[in-house]
């Protein structure tokens, strides 16, 4: 007994090494609703298990956790109903019925009814879980006290904390900064706080017109775990953590700046933590999260993105361009007040290993080309935002640009450009035979990509990492296409070879997921953030042209599809996701064209396209059932070392494991030891999480590697003595945690 306890703490603390969910009812149809759009069928998509997916994606983090046996079956509960709190939830809300017949959601909506201007239910928006991401009406808002409307809203959402999901020890509290967009509407951006502590990661976004709330979007899962807040960490101790950090990743020197407590999310599990900026010797810079706890580097997100004297010079692609300079004692320096209007653009060069102005004898000759397009690339990225959304330099606030060009120290810098936001600096390298590419100020694209970075600070603050970095990237990627407007490639002036870096229209040219199907799982470049943002370029790419010219629908033109993704980008948050943005842009397109349904039935269907779909229901819909996946038993498959061994050092370096099922009935309330099953491998198996699929006749089969590296298949008949089936070649993902195909070579019943 107390063995089984030790194996299920390990899985429902979300420290297991690998696990596998399977939903016997859930499968079907979620088989049968993807051969009708005609994608692949994906066995894992039942809405416990795409919590497992999350936890499963927890591996790496896992390795620095402490893990405990539970020392009795009471302990055992305990521990399966903290964790299990979120899955539970998810798993109520796959039917909206089920949400809607809660007793405090009936409550809030009915509140939002009373309080909509018009007495009309508000409209929900739902994931692919249905679980509610956005709601929108017209609540009046004149009985919410408040010296401001950040504090009024805040009210407001608190006032329903079941739609919102703000948890009992959770309060909302609004940013100092409320934006307007250009229809005058305020945007208001929250963050929740627990226990008084900052939770990093939740942001909601509210839209506010004349006294009432038009629209709310975010998270609104509830933060309704007991945290262990014991764990305190001196910024001494935080200064050695982040120094060890950067000598092992071979980042160099660097200075941490003064840390904050708070709570981190690891893909939607808290993390008591601390917060602090780090910057190395080249000036780039990482915001870091430390878990208090295990006094380790738990994440780290980037702070910077890849990729007047009238005057006149030759830029690099041999045309003679206009700008402005400076003269000084000593000649002109590139410093132009033309633009942004009340400041300037000031142009620095890599010198003898220091960052000088950009310089010339004479006004007229003399510059170095690639200063002269970094200038006049500048301005006509800086005159596109102005001019098309109002929206003037990075910020909105016609600050100072500052551009470095010429980069060439380290390894890092010749082959890249980026927009550093600790800095609010643009750096362009120079490119050469090291690597493939020109000096990088010679693309339009590539100087509006990088601005549009600082755009997309300003006004979403994506996190530089997973599906926000994609965004990130895939916003960025689009402004710079339309400030150069010839094609929908990326990075087509920059290389040596005549090649480019993306293509909006054909992602997969490259290599880059153009379906969230394929959307890249794994870790390397900040979760894949250059790579999945293919799957909105797409989008962005439909919705503008592609529809129509690949017969799909009805596109609505770049202009329509510009002005919809900048107010859309105004309205996300820090970690939003594709499916958020989704929503968003619909929401946009149907405010902006009210009058024009088939500008958000394009939008709709371009994101339906790219694997991104939005249900959006009247709150009190007897309809809702359409969006219902059936809810059944799952089992969970699960590795557990053949050494029996749980620490820290010892439990991710073992080299054999078993596998272990475990029947979740439905509902689930506790353990129960007699649904334990296993192990259920003849031969040891590795650190590869198992797979497991219903076969056509019914039984439950799971795959799993061997510490041979051959994958085998178990037959689990009625769940009792497993009959193994021998594979001999696996397919692995990248990380080799995940299995992700196999070939059949000899069949052997054992």
């Amino acid at each position: 007994m107390m063995m089984k306890n030790k194996f299920l703490l390990v899985l429902m603390a979300g420290f297991v090494l690998s696990i596998a969910f399977l939903s016997s009812r859930g499968i079907q149809k979620v088989d049968t609703q993807a051969t009708l759009e005609g994608r692949t069928p994906d066995i894992e998509l039942s809405a416990v298990q795409q919590s497992a997916r999350q936890s499963a994606q927890l591996e790496k983090y896992a390795r620095g956790q402490k893990t405990a046996a539970a020392t009795d079956e009471a302990q055992m509960n305990a521990a399966l109903k903290s964790f299990t709190s979120r899955n539970v939830n998810i798993e109520s809300r796959v039917s909206n019925a089920e949400i809607f017949n809660d007793a405090d959601f009936k409550k809030d909506i009915e509140s939002l009814t009373e309080l909509d201007v018009v007495g009309t239910p508000p409209v929900l928006s739902f994931d692919s879980v249905n679980t509610p991401i956005m709601v929108r009406g017209a609540f009046n808002l004149s009985g919410y006290e408040g010296n401001d409307v950040g504090t009024v809203v805040s009210n407001f959402i608190e006032d329903h904390d079941a739609i919102f999901g703000v948890a009992e020890n959770e309060n909302v509290v609004a940013k100092e900064s409320v934006q307007f967009n250009s229809s005058g509407k305020q945007i208001v951006k929250l963050n929740r706080n627990y226990r008084e502590l900052p939770v990093w990661g939740r942001e909601l976004v509210a839209v506010e017109q004349n006294g009432s709330v038009l629209e709310i979007s975010g998270d609104f899962s509830p933060l309704d775990f007991e945290l262990d807040l014991s764990f305190k960490l001196t910024q001494a101790d935080l200064e050695d953590i982040v120094l060890s950090h950067l000598k092992n990743e071979n980042l160099g020197v660097g200075t941490a700046g003064q840390a904050v407590e708070g709570i981190s999310l690891m893909l939607g599990l808290p993390i008591h933590s601390y917060k602090t900026i780090v910057t190395v010797e080249d000036m780039r810079s990482w915001e870091v999260y430390i878990s208090a706890s295990q006094k380790t580097v738990s994440l780290k997100v980037p702070l910077f993105s890849n990729a007047a004297v009238v005057s006149q010079g030759i830029d690099l692609q041999g045309n003679e361009k206009s700008f402005n300079s400076e003269e000084g004692d000593d000649g002109y320096f590139l410093k132009d007040t033309s633009f942004p209007v009340g400041s300037e653009t000031r142009v620095y060069e890599a010198k003898g290993g220091k960052f000088l102005y950009s310089n010339s004898a004479s006004s007229s000759s003399g510059w170095d080309p690639a200063a002269v397009s970094a200038v006049t690339n500048a301005r006509e990225a800086y005159l596109y935002f102005a001019n098309t959304h109002a929206h003037k330099s990075h910020d909105g606030k016609d600050s100072r640009l500052d551009i470095w060009i010429n980069r060439d120290l380290g390894r890092y810098f010749p082959c890249n450009a980026e927009w550093n936001s600790q800095l609010a600096r643009l750096s362009l390298g120079a490119g050469g035979n090291s690597c493939d590419f020109k000096n990088f100020a010679v693309g339009l694209d590539v100087m509006g990509h990088e601005l549009a970075h600082g755009v997309n600070g300003s006004q979403a603050g994506f996190a530089y990492i997973n599906q926000s970095g994609a965004l990130d990237e895939s916003f960025a990627d689009f402004f710079g296409a339309m400030i150069d407007r010839d094609d929908w490639l990326i990075g087509e002036d920059l290389y040596l070879s005549g090649t480019f870096m993306r293509s909006m229209e054909n992602p997969e040219l490259k290599g880059h997921p153009a379906h969230f199907s394929k959307l890249y799982r794994g870790g390397d470049d900040n979760g894949g953030v250059h790579s999945n943002s293919g799957i909105s370029n797409r989008a962005f790419y439909l919705i503008s042209e592609g529809l129509s010219s690949e017969g799909l629908g009805s596109s609505i033109g770049i202009e329509k599809t510009e002005k919809i993704a900048f107010a859309t980008l105004a309205e996300l948050s820090e970690n939003s996701r594709f499916i958020d943005a989704a929503a968003k842009m619909i929401a946009k397109a149907e405010e902006l064209y009210p009058e024009s349904k088939n500008v958000k039935e394009a939008v709709e269907l371009a994101w339906t396209s790219v694997g991104v779909t939005i249900s959006s229901v009247p709150a009190i819909s007897g309809g809702s059932q359409q969006f219902s996946l059936p809810a059944g038993d799952d089992i969970v498959a699960f590795l557990y070392p053949k050494d029996g061994t749980l620490t820290r050092s010892s439990m991710f370096s073992a080299e054999e494991y078993d596998v272990y099922l475990y029947v979740a009935n439905q509902p689930l309330t506790q353990y129960s030891s007699g649904n334990l099953y296993g192990p259920i491998n003849d031969y040891p198996a590795s650190n590869t999480r198992p797979v497991m699929f219903t076969a056509s006749n019914g039984v439950i089969n799971t795959v799993y590697i061997g510490s041979d590296g051959k994958a085998r298949q178990v037959e689990n008949t009625g769940l009792g003595r497993p009959g193994l089936v021998s594979r001999k070649r696996a397919l692995l993902s990248p990380t080799g945690l995940r299995l992700t195909g196999w070939r059949f070579m000899t069949t052997t019943i054992l």
